[in-house]
């Protein structure tokens, strides 16, 4: 939320170029002023639905632990979903060919490392340590994506979303910590639970 409604300050960035910031125009910002309820909208509906996608996932690996089959079926499906969308919206068939570009190699990093690669280790997690982890793990997509667009492509970092970037940070610490101190408590739990059997088996033995 700080991220999103407070901008404060702009911050001196690490290079001067400034590649993808030439093109804009002021009639670019009004545009952009009146599609934000949309966009909020959206934003709020991936937000759910993602959220409880890792939900449901955690759910169907305790049934089906095969992390790495539910990858391939949610790939699989995805690809259908995204295909029937694409072709009810482009229609040309010449929009659709791929040529030896800068495309071609967005294809296939979305393709291997984000589809592939990123929802493996993903669902891995979950498998292994349930879907709090990667919730809290998902916002620290956006200070990647803040401090790559600085570094790299000189674009300019607001205060807010320095402030932001150290809720989140605060934010993922505690519920880490409190994660652990969750696990401590439930192994001493079992494992006073397992002396006091043991004592009572002994018990019984004795009599």
């Amino acid at each position: 939320m700080v991220i999103a409604f407070y901008k404060g300050p702009h911050l001196n960035s690490f290079i001067h170029h400034h590649p993808i910031l030439h093109g804009s125009s002021q009639n670019d910002s009004k545009i952009t002023h009146k599609k934000w309820i949309i966009g909020t909208f959206l934003m709020v509906l991936a937000a759910f639905c993602w959220s409880s996608w890792l939900v449901l996932l955690g759910i169907i690996l305790k049934e089906y632990p095969s992390w790495i089959w539910s990858t391939v079926l949610l790939n699989l499906f995805s690809t259908i979903q995204c295909f029937i969308v694409a072709i009810t919206t482009e229609r040309n068939l010449n929009k659709w060919k791929l040529h030896w570009d800068e495309e071609l190699l967005g294809v296939v990093y979305g393709g291997v490392l984000v589809s592939a690669l990123v929802l493996y280790l993903q669902t891995w997690c979950i498998h292994k340590r349930g879907p709090v982890f990667v919730a809290m793990f998902s916002p620290l997509a956006l200070l990647i994506a803040a401090a790559a667009s600085s570094f790299l492509l000189g674009e300019v970092i607001n205060l807010g979303s320095v402030l932001g970037g150290a809720f989140m940070v605060v934010g993922l610490y505690c519920v880490l910590w409190g994660k652990s101190r969750e696990r401590k408590n439930m192994n001493s739990s079992v494992e006073d639970a397992k002396d006091s059997i043991s004592i009572e088996s002994r018990g019984c033995i004795v009599k």
